[in-house]
C-alpha cells in the first residue's frame, strides 16, 4: 500500500439526548450497535491503514466484547472533555509512516465507502477535504435576544459532515498550535481548526443518508433506513 491513511474514530459520547439510558454508539439498530456499523465501513476498506477509536474510559470493557470481531488494527484512546481534546489524544496514537488523518463521528453509521474513497481522492490534491450538503432552510443570524440581525444567502451554506481527511502534518500541527494557543473560539469540527492557519479547505459532496445520531428521533429516522433497505 502506496498511502497510509489513519482513520480516528471518536465514539466517547454519553448520548443522554437519545433519552437512552446507555451510549448512543451501543444501541442496536437491526442487530448492530451504532459503532460497529461505523467501523464495518472502515473495516471494509483496504485503504484504511489503521483506525484509532476515541472512547470514554468507562466503556473499555464493553468494546473489548466485540471488537476481536474485526481483522484491521483497531487501537483504543481515552477521550478527553472535548471532541477536540479526544480526537488530540487519538491524534497521539496515529502511526508515524501516517501520510494522512481521517476524522469521523462514531454516531454516523450510514457513512458509504463512497463517500470515504472520494475524500481520499481529493485529498491527495488538497490536503484537506471535507463532505458537505447544500442548506435546505431558510438560515438566519441573531443577535443574543434572538432577533434577526441578517439573513445569508442559503446558496453559499453548507452543512458539514464527516468524515473529515488531512495531510497528517496539516492536521498535527494545527492541533498542536490550537493546544499551544489554548484558543477554543469559534471550534465546532476539525476543519475549523485547520482553518485557523490559513489553510484552504475543499468541500465535496456529502449525502443526506451520513447524518449524526443524537437524538432519539435521529434513532427512529435511522432505524427506518435500514427498515427500507430491507424491504428494497
Amino acid at each position: 500500500m502506496d498511502t497510509f491513511i489513519s482513520a480516528i474514530i471518536t465514539a466517547g459520547g454519553s448520548g443522554t439526548r437519545t433519552g437512552y439510558k446507555i451510549p448512543k454508539q451501543f444501541i442496536f439498530l437491526d442487530g448492530r450497535r451504532i459503532i460497529e456499523r461505523t467501523l464495518d465501513v472502515f473495516e471494509s476498506l483496504e485503504e484504511i491503514s489503521e483506525i484509532i477509536l476515541v472512547i470514554r474510559e468507562e466503556d473499555q470493557e464493553i468494546y473489548k466484547e466485540f471488537l476481536s470481531q474485526y481483522k484491521k488494527d483497531i487501537s483504543l484512546v481515552i477521550g478527553g472533555k472535548s471532541r477536540e481534546e479526544s480526537t488530540f489524544n487519538g491524534i497521539q496514537k496515529v502511526n508515524k509512516e501516517a501520510d494522512y488523518i481521517l476524522c469521523h463521528d462514531g454516531a454516523r453509521p450510514f457513512v458509504t465507502e463512497q463517500l470515504v474513497l472520494e475524500a481520499i481522492k481529493f485529498v491527495k490534491k488538497y490536503d484537506a477535504v471535507i463532505p458537505g450538503t447544500p442548506a435546505i432552510d431558510t438560515m438566519k443570524i441573531l443577535d443574543e435576544d434572538q432577533f434577526v440581525l441578517e439573513t445569508p444567502d442559503r446558496s453559499n451554506l453548507y452543512h458539514i459532515q464527516t468524515p473529515q481527511i488531512f495531510k497528517r502534518d496539516l492536521l498535527v500541527n494545527s492541533y498542536n498550535k490550537l493546544f499551544e494557543d489554548k484558543d477554543f473560539t469559534g471550534i465546532t469540527d476539525d476543519s475549523s481548526i485547520v482553518a485557523q492557519t490559513g489553510q484552504f479547505i475543499k468541500v465535496i459532496d456529502g449525502d443526506i443518508r451520513n447524518f449524526k445520531i443524537t437524538t432519539d428521533f435521529d434513532v427512529l429516522v435511522a432505524k427506518k433506513v435500514l427498515q427500507r433497505r430491507k424491504d428494497v
